[in-house]
This record gives C-alpha cells, sequence and structure tokens, in this order.
C-alpha cells in the first residue's frame, strides 16, 4: 500500500513509507536543534520516555519534558494524506500531569522523516492528559507547510504545529498552555512576523547574554576552579556559538560549513589569555579543520590589513600540496589587532 509523502524535492508525491527515525536520531535531532540559535540545551534523562533536560533560552531556565514519536500513516480510513503519531499505553505519564508554565514544560511531538530536513509536528499535551493508548493526527499538506513556511499552525482536536527543526526552540521558549504561544495575535493565529524577528535577532541577543552571564560567573570562582575543565568546556563552547553567529556558520577562509568540520579558533591562546580575552569574539576566528590546523601551528598569520602570511619553514612543494594560495583575506575589525599582534610573534 502507498501513501502520500513528501520527496526529496519537496512535493507531495505517492510512494512507500519513509524509513523510521531511531530513538538515537530522534534524542540527536531534538538536541542539535535546541542548541541552536543561541538557546542550549543539556539532558537529565535520556533512557526512557519522557525524556528530560535543562533548556535555557536567554532569559530562563526550564525544564524540559518530551514525549517524541515517529510521524507515520494513521490508517484512519485509507486515507493517504492522515499522518501521526500513537501514544503507547504504557508510557510514563508525569509530563501529562504537570502544567506548562514559564519554569517547567512538557512537549507531545512527533518528527517526520523528510528528504529534505526533518519536519517537527506538536500537540497540546493537555488533550491526551488520559491517554491509555491514543493517536495525535496531521495530515501531509501541513507537514508540507511547516516545511515551506518554517512554521505553521493547524487543529485536530487541539492546536496542532508543524515547524522546521531551527524554529522548535523559539516555539518551545514561548509555549504555553493549550499549545499556544506568546508569539501569535490577538486572535490566537500564528504570528509568523514575530517568530521570524525571533529567529532573526534573538540569537545575538541571546548569545551574548549567555557570554554576559559565563563572565559574570567566572568572577565569583576561586582559582582553582577557573582550572577546571568543566569551565575550559563551557567557555569553549559559549565561544564557539559566539563565532558561529558572526561568520554565518561557515569557515572563514573558504565554503566549508559542516559543523563538525569546523573549530572556534583563538587568535590569541586560551591558555595564554585572561577571562575577558576568552570569550572575546575579536579573539576568534571560525575555522575548517584544515586551516584551524595550520593557524594553530603557526604557520598561518595575518597582517593588520588582513592578508594571509605563510611561514616560509613550508617548502614551495608542501605549500601548494596545502593549496595556500587560495587563502584569502579576512575583515579585520580594529578590535583584532592586539590579538593579530600578538598572534604573528608566533608565526614559525
Amino acid at each position: 500500500m502507498k501513501f502520500n509523502n513528501i520527496d526529496v524535492s519537496g512535493k507531495i508525491v505517492s510512494s512507500e513509507l519513509p524509513e523510521n527515525i531511531s530513538r538515537e536520531k530522534e534524542r540527536e535531532i531534538i538536541y542539535n536543534s535546541l542548541n541552536s540559535n543561541g538557546f542550549t540545551f543539556e539532558w537529565t534523562n535520556k533512557t526512557h520516555k519522557p525524556y528530560s533536560g535543562i533548556f535555557y533560552d536567554g532569559d530562563r531556565k526550564i525544564d524540559l519534558y518530551i514525549y517524541v514519536w515517529n510521524i507515520t500513516p494513521t490508517y484512519i480510513n485509507n486515507d493517504p494524506n492522515q499522518k501521526g503519531i500513537q501514544i503507547r499505553a504504557n508510557v510514563n505519564n508525569v509530563g501529562f500531569n504537570r502544567p506548562n508554565t514559564k519554569n517547567e514544560k512538557t512537549i507531545l511531538m512527533g518528527i517526520y522523516n523528510c528528504p529534505q530536513k526533518p519536519i517537527i509536528a506538536t500537540w497540546d499535551k493537555d488533550n491526551y492528559k488520559n491517554h491509555r493508548q491514543n493517536t495525535c493526527y496531521v495530515s501531509i499538506s501541513e507537514l508540507k507547510k511547516g516545511l515551506d513556511k518554517s512554521i505553521y499552525k493547524c487543529f485536530h482536536g487541539c492546536n496542532v504545529y508543524t515547524m522546521t527543526e531551527e524554529y522548535f526552540p523559539i516555539y518551545v521558549s514561548h509555549l504555553t498552555t493549550g499549545n499556544n504561544t506568546d508569539l501569535e495575535t490577538s486572535k490566537g493565529n500564528l504570528s509568523k512576523s514575530k517568530f521570524k524577528s525571533e529567529h532573526d535577532a534573538g540569537s545575538k541577543r541571546r548569545t551574548k547574554k549567555n557570554v554576559n552571564d559565563l563572565r559574570e560567573r567566572m568572577t565569583k570562582i576561586d582559582d582553582t576552579e577557573k582550572q577546571s575543565d568543566t569551565k575550559r568546556r563551557i567557555g569553549q563552547d559559549l565561544f564557539r556559538k559566539v563565532l558561529f553567529d558572526i561568520y554565518e556558520n561557515k569557515c572563514a577562509l573558504c565554503d566549508i560549513s559542516t559543523p563538525c568540520m569546523l573549530k572556534a579558533s583563538h587568535i590569541k591562546e586560551w591558555g595564554v589569555s585572561s577571562d575577558e580575552e576568552r570569550l572575546d569574539e575579536h579573539n576568534g576566528l571560525l575555522l575548517c579543520a584544515h586551516h584551524d590546523s595550520l593557524f594553530d601551528k603557526h604557520l598561518l598569520s595575518f597582517t593588520d590589513d588582513g592578508n594571509p602570511i605563510i611561514s616560509n619553514t613550508l617548502s614551495f612543494e608542501e605549500q601548494k600540496a596545502l593549496n595556500v594560495d587560495s587563502i584569502p583575506s579576512i575583515n579585520v575589525q580594529p578590535q583584532m589587532l592586539p590579538y593579530l599582534r600578538y598572534n604573528r610573534k608566533k608565526l614559525k
């Protein structure tokens, strides 16, 4: 039997069932989404449902419970367009029984394995408090609207949102009771302009607040803790988020944009920088692994005008193999000059 699904071009076509997303992949999608756009999230439980974690939206920490399943055909009246998730009868009911407030929230969601990018749908969890075994509905056309519009609101016995990953943390941050958000019109309709404003402008605001919060914390802890791996990891993570925002998720020297291939490189090394310098965005470049290695090994530096300088310890053959002629100039802000001057002294 075939069902209507979204294909790789974004069209609705009749096809076989899309492959289910594994539990590990579900958690990966949630984790990566909630750690994007200046938001931060850490798991407190990812072994059984409801999953739980602490979500920081830049203003408050939110205790988050998450119920998630694959979105699959519902087989109702053999309608090829009907999709949904099935709440298991034996699932822990703890999340359904607590209210959604500013500091604690429960998300009832499904993930549709769309070839372009995963599509998330969310339902009003209060509508399913006494769920036993129940199905939450959404149509393939409504999932497609979530893909096309980035976020979309519809109704299936309760409010339903469909959205792409980048809008999910904004939705979670602004979620209220009844699966509404405080980014809606006075009539309760979705306000795309408010969501877009949060998406476009909110990232820098949240990242700046995260950095300022960390700087304040760093001044209050003793010298022993300042050397701890925990603090180093937190600081480098926030520094990385700042550079991803500045360089628009792409290497400063090439077109590589795969997140796991990008590194937040300090111009003046972490180990010799002050606490303030370690978190100063002007003391960093977002570089791919190849260019980061050249920079980190002091085989590459830059003039005050941003022109690349290559170490003369590299032979002609090595420079050719490393393709150093392709390294472009960088845009140098005045605040970067002291760091670059320090870095050039380390050039081999």
